[in-house]
């Protein structure tokens, strides 16, 4: 954290004529310093649902794990937008129901090919990052499957 925070944030500092004093000495010092007015500013790393109170804290989120839309290799398909992704996934009524592959634009043996989609646990983080982001806070919809984060054992 401390080089892709802190170099730039350096560079800013400098370039702007900031008198900013940088110290990265850990989440739970930081949150300390926070609580004793001691520091004005911390970025801190906290685990999905052990992030501080907004009752105490202003929180604005700084980054995210990073998300994959995965595909069999086989499958030509290169990109999908937002949309697409909220029909493929998506529960609700303001949604496209995305089930095939057709849908997508996809052509020839993929026409009548279903869509089947997968999720990591929501208890891994992920799937509720990416219904959040992405499906705005809707749930997923019945059909998607989930699978444990990292999961082998199961075959789709």
């Amino acid at each position: 954290m401390q080089v892709s925070v802190g170099e730039p944030l350096a560079n800013y500092v400098r370039q702007n004529g900031l008198d900013v004093k940088v110290d990265f000495f850990g989440t739970v010092p930081a949150l300390t310093q926070l609580r004793q007015d001691k520091v004005q500013l911390a970025v801190i790393a906290a685990p999905v649902g052990e992030q501080p109170s907004t009752k105490e804290f202003t929180v604005l989120p700084y980054a995210y794990q990073v998300a994959y839309i995965l595909v069999n290799t086989n499958n030509p398909i290169t990109e999908v937008d937002r949309d697409q992704l909220i029909g493929v996934f998506g529960h609700g009524a303001r949604r496209r129901n995305i089930t095939s592959w057709s849908q997508l634009g996809l052509s020839g043996e993929w026409t009548s090919r279903s869509v089947l989609a997968v999720t990591t646990s929501s208890a891994t983080g992920g799937a509720e990052l990416f219904k959040h982001t992405i499906l705005g806070g809707t749930g997923l919809k019945p059909s998607v499957q989930e699978s444990a984060s990292g999961s082998t054992s199961r075959r789709w």
